[in-house]
């Protein structure tokens, strides 16, 4: 199941609030049930069944067209390929 929220809650509220950085949220981040992983204190319920879920933090294209690469991330290859 891929959860795409396009225009959604900002990733620094949400799966990836960056503690400790000039550009992290306002929000603190919690541990989750996978060591190491941290998420923002709005989900404490998400974060108890972290272990279910996998989270990309990073994808790199070569274009900046956003559109291009949604369409890449749901295909799993370039538009018109």
């Amino acid at each position: 199941l891929q959860v795409y929220l396009q225009g959604g809650v900002s990733q620094l509220e949400s799966w990836d609030p960056k503690p400790g950085t000039e550009f992290g949220g306002p929000f603190r981040a919690i541990p989750t049930s996978v060591p190491g992983m941290h998420i923002s204190e709005l989900r404490p319920y998400t974060a108890q069944r972290m272990h279910h879920l996998s989270i990309v933090r990073s994808i790199n294209l070569k274009t900046n067209d956003h559109t291009q690469g949604r369409l890449f991330m749901e295909k799993g290859r370039r538009a018109g390929e």
